[in-house]
């Protein structure tokens, strides 16, 4: 497969969720990509109320690199990812 084919079937958006119990990986069809449970959630969500980046998120991040955009759920989330990667925040909607 080319560059270029290569290109074509690359997707170019997920959605990074955070869940009370942990994080959740969706692609622009909602389907599942990944999820990670917290194994401590009150520190993981102190970690990113302190713009901290939590073992979890660290470990979902190598999924997240074959995706263009990131919508995320939480202002935090956002904050954590914005030097690195292209984020925006999700309508309160969805």
């Amino acid at each position: 497969m080319s560059l270029d084919e290569w290109h074509t079937y690359m997707p170019t958006g997920c959605s990074l969720v955070l869940l009370e119990i942990g994080l959740a990986v969706f692609d622009e069809s909602d389907n599942l990509i990944s999820s990670k449970k917290f194994s401590n959630a009150i520190d993981s969500y102190l970690s990113l109320k302190n713009g901290e980046s939590p073992q979890e998120l660290n470990q979902i991040i190598e999924k997240l690199r074959s995706f263009e955009n990131i919508s995320v759920n939480d202002r935090n989330i956002d904050l954590v990812l914005k030097d690195s990667w292209r984020v925006n925040l999700m309508p309160y909607k969805r």
